[in-house]
This record gives structure tokens, sequence and C-alpha cells, in this order.
């Protein structure tokens, strides 16, 4: 109630509280969905919070739909989904909102399997490159993308995961390279090369775990 009176008052207020809260981890249990649907109806109101508004609820419904399993979580992403989707219908040039998106098209396929899994995968990299095209510096959108492969080489074997394992490496270094101080990137690139390693042997896992740990040390500086 408190943050509805206070969005009625000052809506950058309400869209941050929307942010706020898409960036809690509410505990079992907690269901934020009616108080976001009246705060975004408050919101809808003025132009200038909408788009804020609609990001930071998908990066709710997202958040909330991996506390849930099964129809539940897949109704959750779907709707986080349309969140981010009217963002984009209002503001096509909306990157963030499409980098939102693939996190949660990621999280949803990590609890899929085979073809459906994969569909998620590749839908979640075109959210990413969409978004580097209407922002060629968005460093979130490239580590977004290398999670996504990272998380994808995880569920292969053989020359295919070594392929996607690369590809995500590729996307953190260059994540890297538009913010070296990317901490986050140094530690899921380390995280990708000893996921990569325990698939392999000899040389290469050797080569692997040594990389791997000169990433988690350098992101520990």
């Amino acid at each position: 109630a408190r943050a509805l009176r206070l969005a009625s008052h000052d809506p950058e207020l309400g869209a941050s509280l929307l942010r706020l809260f898409s960036q809690s981890s509410p505990g079992p249990g907690v269901n934020y969905i009616p108080e976001m649907r009246q705060l975004y109806a408050v919101l809808s109101q003025y132009p200038a919070a909408r788009l804020a508004a609609l990001n930071a609820w998908g990066a709710l419904l997202s958040r909330q739909a991996k506390m849930k399993t099964g129809e539940e979580a897949d109704r959750l992403y779907a709707e986080a989904g349309r969140r981010y989707a009217e963002a984009l219908r209002l503001e096509p040039d909306y990157h963030a909102a499409l980098s939102n998106w693939s996190v949660a098209l990621s999280d949803q396929a990590k609890t899929k399997a085979g073809e459906e899994a994969d569909r998620l995968f590749s839908e979640a990299c075109s959210k990413c490159a969409e978004a580097l095209r209407l922002k060629p510096d968005y460093h979130a959108a490239l580590y977004n993308w290398g999670n996504a492969l990272y998380a994808q080489a995880k569920t292969k074997a053989g020359e295919e995961a070594d392929r996607l394992f690369a590809e995500a490496g590729g996307k953190f270094a260059e994540a890297l390279r538009l913010r070296p101080d990317y901490h986050e990137a140094l530690y899921n690139r380390g995280a990708a090369l000893y996921a990569q390693a325990k698939t392999s042997a000899g040389e290469k896992a050797d080569r692997l775990f040594a990389e791997a740990g000169g990433k988690y040390a350098e992101a520990l500086r």
C-alpha cells in the first residue's frame, strides 16, 4: 500500500521500487504479482515510468518463475515475456528489455530438455544479438549471451559441447574487453572452463583446469 501511495506521487520512485523488488530474493510462497499489477496500474499512467515498470516487472516474474516448477513456472516465464514484449512494442530499441528477456528464456531453457531446451537457448541468444545490434557496446548482453551458451554447452557432449563452450568464452572475453573490471564475466568464464575441463581428459583437461584457475584468481583481484 505504501508503494502504491509513493508511486502515485513520484512515478520514478515507483519504477525504482519495481526494480528493487525484481532484484530481491523472495522467500518460498511469496507472491508479489497482485501488488505488482497494482503498482504497474499506477505507473502505467505515467509514460516516463511505463518502460522501466514493464522491464522490472518482467524481471520480477522471471525470478519468481525460477522458484516454481512445471506449468506454473512456464506460465510465469510466459507472462514475463509478455511484459518485455510490451516494453519493446512501446520502445523498439529498448535494449535492456531484450537483454533481460534473454535471461528469462535461458533460465526457462534450463528446466527443459532436448529440442525444446535448444529452441529456448536459441531464442535467448537471438535476444542478446538484437540488443547488441541496438547497442554494440552493451557488455551485459554479451555476458548474458555467454551464460546462455555456457548453460547449453553443459547439456551437450563431445565436439558440440566444446563448440558451445568456446562460443561462450568468446562472449565473456568480448564483455571483458568492453569492461575490464567485469568480475562476474571473469568468474563465469572460469566456471565455463572448469565445466569443460570436467568433460575432458589428459593434457586438455589439465590446460582447461589451469585456465579456469587463472580466471578465478583474476576475478578475486
